[in-house]
């Protein structure tokens, strides 16, 4: 009896293919049945962006030429000839201004902000060049997020907002990563193109 127990597990294995199985491939997953919470408590679906395909630099770049391509011209003469004019002269002091661009989320546009220039002192000034050494030092993208300007705070009492009438949308629209131009099933390298007539729903 020992005998027949001891072969006895033997008859009950079948020889078949080891199947390998991936946890992490999700090349045939669908993101749409996939739903996530926001911050407003909505339901989205999770991003299609993947970092081998959608190059956020290449975008960066055209969305900065567009721009400075629909930046507003200002006529350096006729500005001249009006502070020329002016009676007033002698009595007012021109103040250099601070430009930068901002968005305005809300009504979906660009619009330049102008703010009286902040004028240094020495000590400042040697600090600053201390820190963008060592910025240099520790790379070239640490040093290119120091040395970005970025947008003057809209409550701010000493900025004045400039409208050159730039709507983001028919300046930008058509700048778009590749996960926006070909709609996936979800972010893999090889997801399959989710097709037109499902796109909508």
């Amino acid at each position: 009896m020992a005998d027949i127990e001891k072969d006895l597990w033997k008859n009950n294995i079948i020889a078949t293919p080891r199947k390998r199985v991936d946890p992490l491939d999700i090349t045939n997953e669908d993101f749409r049945a996939v739903k996530t919470p926001s911050i407003d408590g909505s339901q989205v679906n999770p991003s299609t962006f993947n970092i081998f395909r959608d190059s956020l630099k290449k975008n960066s770049i055209a969305l900065h030429e567009r721009l400075v391509q629909n930046l507003p011209d200002m006529n350096l003469d006729d500005v001249t000839s009006n502070s020329s004019n002016s009676e007033s002269e002698n009595e007012n002091d021109v103040v250099p201004l601070d430009f930068r661009t901002a968005l305005v989320k809300s009504e979906n546009k660009i619009v330049i902000q102008a703010k009286p220039l902040h004028f240094k002192t020495v000590e400042e000034d040697l600090k600053d060049l201390e820190e963008e050494q060592n910025r240099k030092a520790n790379g070239e993208d640490e040093f290119l997020n120091a040395v970005k300007k970025e947008a003057f705070a809209e409550d701010d009492d000493q900025v004045l907002m400039i409208d050159p009438g730039m709507d983001t949308e028919t300046i930008f629209g058509d700048v778009k990563l590749p996960c926006e131009k070909v709609p996936r099933i979800n972010n893999s390298t090889k997801a399959s193109v989710i097709p037109e007539a499902l796109q909508e729903q």
